[in-house]
């Protein structure tokens, strides 16, 4: 006897760029107080950064959920493209010394922003056509 259970949701919907924004937005300013563009000691930059960090994943997560589906995992294409981002955000970030010209910090901010939008537009949109084909296998 199946359990009726499906790892997608039965109409799969793209997800609306708002949600990806906020984390985008979110990103730029983990990487905003990691450089040292507001005022804040070491330890309260530590838990900011965390505390928004923490705030895209649960965004990510729950817009997965509602548009594509709670089972659905990410394909080793979209990981990789993650993870490179990723790296490469955070090893702009840490190369940057903080005697850097403020502009050129918020430079870097913005194409933080900008990076991660683009990437996290890709990532969910692959997600979702994952999940509509599912959809329509099951169908």
């Amino acid at each position: 006897m199946s359990s009726g259970y499906s790892p997608v949701v039965p109409h799969p919907r793209p997800v609306p760029w708002g949600w990806t924004l906020a984390e985008a937005l979110l990103g730029a300013g983990a990487a905003a107080t990691m450089l040292g563009l507001f005022p804040l000691g070491l330890l309260a930059r530590t838990i900011m950064c965390g505390a928004l960090v923490i705030a895209i994943v649960l965004i990510d997560g729950f817009t997965r959920m509602l548009c594509a589906g709670s089972g659905l995992e990410r394909s080793m294409r979209q990981l990789v493209v993650g993870g490179l981002t990723l790296l490469i955000i955070v090893l702009a970030v840490t190369a940057m010394p903080l005697t850097v010209p403020s502009p050129a910090r918020w430079a870097l901010v913005a194409a933080t922003a900008v990076g991660l939008f683009v990437e996290l537009r890709w990532d969910k949109r692959v997600q979702v056509e994952r999940a509509q084909a599912i959809a329509a296998q099951q169908e």
